[in-house]
């Protein structure tokens, strides 16, 4: 059964890292300067924002000088500006194959390939662009990114302190780096992060939230609580951080205002299960098994639908088998547990949790 924070919301700090990459653009390096004489008209065309006079422009110049890597460039900088993926890309790949050091082209050729959802390949584009630019902080940033997405913190960490060593101002650096010592399980040093980006930049609301976030798992409670309460005055229909502050009054004894917190968590995000969870830890705390078991199917129901459209979660299998045993739904637990052992690799710490949980459940029967 997920517990209140100390164990519940630390595993979840990559789902929160996830939403927050999706939000935060990966860096494109600017265009390259020493433009050749014959793109002067392109560049008069561009400044009275005729893009697709421009583009038109330089497709004849391509079809005249299919060997100018300023002309490929510059229209595949162009197509990119458009969102046209697959004709930027072609020019970057034009680019590259005229001078394959352009640490520039490469890395905006790593960005395309990333949309369309191609890490391999983007990776390679970035690596080839710090092998040709061993300073090119914006590939480094990047690949940074890209280990932080894909749960390799460790990697992550030293592309971002890399980026550090060259310049300590890079733009969303620090909280790049907060993020990452986080998700590495070093609380204390996260929060220092934090909270030297929130003296940099009193207006950085999302800050607040991780920071609060960060220590409730230091159990510094009373921080917490008033770093929800200044989220909630940014955005009064978060539910995580009415989440939150139901965490943290809960953690400081106030049934009823964890209580309130809990539901309007639930009230503003009706699909997010743990507040669910943790009001029926709350009524269970209090001897109200009747009101913990309302909750529990509450978020039961969340569960089986989440489950339904996407059956290969053995994560969120596992959270559900533990709420079955809550409710006393031994045959149903068993039958998560047995789904999970069949899909997970034995080597992995979800399957030993698994196994484990199975075992002590064919003890009692």
């Amino acid at each position: 059964m997920q517990k209140p924070f100390k164990n519940q919301w630390l595993p979840f700090m990559p789902v929160f890292i996830l939403f927050l990459v999706m939000f935060v653009p990966v860096v494109a390096a600017e265009k390259p300067e020493g433009i050749s004489t014959p793109l002067q008209g392109v560049h008069q065309l561009l400044e009275q924002g005729q893009v697709k006079e421009a583009i038109s422009t330089l497709n004849e110049l391509a079809k005249e000088k299919p060997d100018d890597a300023n002309v490929l460039q510059l229209l595949a900088d162009l197509y990119f500006g458009q969102n046209e993926t697959d004709k930027a890309l072609t020019f970057y790949h034009k680019t590259l194959s005229q001078n394959p050091k352009n640490a520039q082209a490469h890395n905006n050729a790593g960005i395309l390939h990333l949309q369309k959802q191609e890490p391999e390949k983007a990776m390679t584009h970035f690596l080839e662009a710090i092998q040709a630019d061993p300073g090119f902080k914006d590939a480094h940033f990047n690949l940074g990114e890209i280990a932080l997405v894909s749960d390799r913190p460790e990697a992550a960490l030293g592309f971002f302190k890399h980026i550090f060593e060259l310049d300590p101002d890079y733009p969303s650096l620090v909280y790049k780096l907060a993020l990452t010592l986080g998700k590495l399980g070093a609380p204390k040093a996260a929060a220092k992060a934090y909270e030297e980006i929130t003296k940099e930049d009193p207006h950085y609301k999302q800050s607040r939230f991780d920071l609060a976030v960060i220590y409730l798992s230091l159990e510094e409670y009373q921080k917490a609580l008033a770093l929800f309460q200044e989220t909630l005055s940014f955005n009064a229909q978060s539910a995580l951080a009415h989440h939150g502050e139901g965490l943290a009054w809960q953690a400081l004894g106030d049934f009823e205002k964890a209580e309130a917190s809990f539901r309007k968590a639930a009230q503003f995000s009706p699909e997010f299960i743990d507040p669910y969870l943790n009001l029926g830890n709350l009524y269970k705390q209090a001897g109200r098994p009747d009101q913990a078991k309302a909750e529990y199917q509450q978020a039961q129901k969340i569960y089986q639908k989440l489950l339904k459209e996407d059956k290969t979660n053995a994560q969120l299998r596992y959270f559900y088998a533990e709420l079955l045993l809550e409710l006393k739904d031994e045959k149903k637990a068993k039958n998560e547990l047995k789904q999970i052992l069949k899909t997970e690799k034995p080597a992995s710490a979800l399957y030993a949790k698994a196994k484990t949980l199975m075992k002590g459940l064919e003890k009692k029967s």
